[in-house]
Formats: structure tokens, sequence, C-alpha cells
């Protein structure tokens, strides 16, 4: 039987899930260990990849951390967007308690906001 390539789709999708590990190990070292814990081995190890894979998928450090934040930002959106107001008022207030227990549900990455942001503004990263 001859051998059959992985299909695109089968790449994409294994890109797609080693990129959001290497994102989500990102946020969990800014939260446990601060800025001095992103080397990308200790990123890669953290994630499960080689090494080679963080800057296959990022141009650098800073992409990475950058596009980590708004994988962050983007899931307690998500998890904020009400389905089932029924008026204005109603659904400004679920937005308002959903975000509210969104960030108090991810209380553990919230504090490497802060490092993120500190880093950014002293350009750092």
């Amino acid at each position: 039987m001859p051998f059959t390539p992985p299909t695109t789709d089968g790449r994409k999708l294994k890109g797609k899930k080693t990129r959001q590990a290497l994102m989500t190990a990102t946020l969990e070292i800014i939260a446990t260990e601060g800025k001095d814990g992103l080397t990308s081995r200790r990123i890669a190890e953290k994630a499960g990849v080689a090494k080679g894979s963080v800057f296959h998928h990022f141009e650098s450090i800073n992409e990475l951390v950058f596009r980590s934040v708004i994988m962050m930002a983007d899931h307690l959106f998500l998890e904020a967007i009400p389905q089932d107001a029924n008026t204005l008022d109603d659904y400004v207030n679920q937005v308002f308690d959903r975000t509210l227990k969104a960030s108090l549900e991810h209380i553990d990455i919230g504090p490497g906001i802060f490092s993120v942001i500190e880093m950014f503004i002293t350009n750092e990263v």
C-alpha cells in the first residue's frame, strides 16, 4: 500500500493545537513564574512540544505573549455573551455578571496579565 501524506486539514489542525498549547503554556508561565520564566525552551517544555515549534508558529516571544493575551481575552469575552437576554438591560446585566464570573474563574491567570502589561509598557519582551 503506498504512503499517503497527511491531509492539509490534518496539518492545520495539528498546527492550531500546537499554537494553542504554546499560548496556554505562556499564560501559565506568566502567572506562576512571571516574565523571567518566558524562554522558548521553558514555553515549549510546558506546552509539550519541540523548542523549534515556538518560532515556527510565532515570530517572537513578544508575538506569542500578545496572541496569548488575545486568546484569553477572547475566551473571557465569549463566556460573557448572553444568549437568552430579552431586553437591553437584561443583556447588559448578564454581560457584566458573566464577565465578572469568568474573570473570577480565571483569577489564577489574572495577576499574570499585569506582568504582561508591564512588559509591553517597558518594552521588556
